[in-house]
């Protein structure tokens, strides 16, 4: 005949008991995680918009009319640059070899612009 002890506890318990504290420790981990990563992505949105505007070069479309020149056209771009540098953008963007232009013609000049970058 067997003895059977009333104080056993089999083991499945105990190891249950484990994988809910560890299941509950990573939902808790998972919850930290969560909350720590939207304050840091609350917080880098409002840094970000507040200093990260920069100055951006554009082409815009300009119609050629009679009487203009590439050198004009390099003043009027608003850049605090030569306008020599101003022109060989001109010609590099507009594919103009040897920098002739002609009235009703549309070519894009350099200018900045201001806008805010978002992430």
């Amino acid at each position: 005949m067997q003895y059977v002890s009333l104080a056993y506890k089999p083991k499945y318990r105990r190891h249950h008991k484990k994988s809910k504290r560890a299941a509950f420790n990573l939902v808790a981990g998972f919850i930290v995680f969560a909350i720590v990563l939207s304050i840091w992505m609350t917080f880098n949105t409002f840094t970000s918009s507040s200093h990260n505007s920069r100055p951006e070069l554009i082409y815009e479309p300009v119609v050629v009319h009679a009487g203009d020149t590439l050198w004009k056209l390099a003043q009027t771009s608003g850049l605090e640059q030569d306008p020599r540098a101003i022109i060989i953008m001109i010609k590099n963007y507009n594919a103009l070899p040897n920098g002739v232009i002609y009235p009703g013609q549309v070519i894009y000049i350099p200018k900045l612009t201001t806008q805010l970058a978002y992430k």
